[in-house]
């Protein structure tokens, strides 16, 4: 993959690792009428977005949301979050992860 296509190379390990457990029964936590491509498109804009709110890099910022279980939290609300704008799905993913332990505030 050339970075043209799939800009996001940067965390594609832990992206394989994520998108593995959608595909071995994590994703029963997802609502499954959607599809999966749209599951993870939606966690790489949120990886983005939240990473571009935190002054992080995306690596640091997938590596922070999964740490503090903001994936979990992706994965159980996708149904609902994904009607949000980017700015209120950003804000519920740092407050969870701060429910978490997490010491990211906006």
């Amino acid at each position: 993959m050339d970075g043209r296509f799939f800009p996001h190379h940067f965390f594609i390990k832990p992206l394989i690792s994520f998108i593995f457990v959608l595909l071995k029964g994590g994703i029963n936590n997802m609502n499954l009428n959607y599809p999966i491509e749209d599951k993870v498109e939606f966690l790489i804009a949120c990886v983005a977005e939240f990473a571009k709110a935190h002054s992080l890099n995306k690596k640091q910022a997938f590596n922070y949301i999964e740490r503090y279980k903001g994936l979990d939290f992706i994965k159980k609300h996708y149904g609902v979050e994904h009607t949000f704008s980017f700015r209120d799905v950003v804000q519920h993913i740092t407050d969870y992860c701060h429910r978490q332990g997490g010491a990211l505030m906006l």
